[in-house]
């Protein structure tokens, strides 16, 4: 099962690097929901990153249908609207390459990389969050400075 999965998820990425149509993307979405569904429903839902990681990718691939089917009206004439486009499909596209690493744990060699990985990204995750919050800090800082500087008239 697991060789079958990762060439199901290796052929789902080409084929949304290839194809990203409405068509395309809308049968990745529901055959991806049916797959997740029928999976908590057979075996009940589990919580670990894996699967946080799959809905996200499902609920990117529903945004990223919704932008292009009632937003992306126009060929894509709006710049706006094809950063935003782009940004999504991004992410999306991020999100489903880190799918793909619980997929290569069925090598052996990896297994132990993947497991080590996943340790080290749990060990860090407190510091991670706290650097996160200064970094946030930091840009709140310099942008409140920067709209105060454009607000003075000199």
């Amino acid at each position: 099962m697991g060789y079958f999965m990762l060439a199901y998820h290796l052929v789902y990425l080409v084929s949304i690097a290839i194809s990203q149509s409405k068509f395309n993307m809308f049968s990745w979405f529901i055959l991806e929901l049916f797959r997740e569904l029928t999976q908590a429903l057979g075996s009940g839902i589990s919580l670990n990153i894996w699967t946080y990681l799959d809905w996200i990718r499902i609920l990117l691939q529903l945004y990223y249908f919704c932008q292009i089917q009632f937003q992306m009206v126009d060929n894509y004439q709006d710049s706006s609207e094809k950063d935003s486009l782009a940004v999504t499909f991004t992410f999306l596209t991020f999100f489903s390459w880190l799918g793909l690493i619980k997929y290569c744990r069925i090598f052996k060699s990896l297994r132990s990389f993947i497991d080590m990985l996943s340790a080290i990204i749990k060990d860090m995750l407190p510091f991670l969050i706290i650097l996160m919050i200064g970094y946030c800090a930091v840009v709140n800082a310099f942008f409140f400075k920067l709209l105060m500087e454009e607000k003075v008239p000199g």
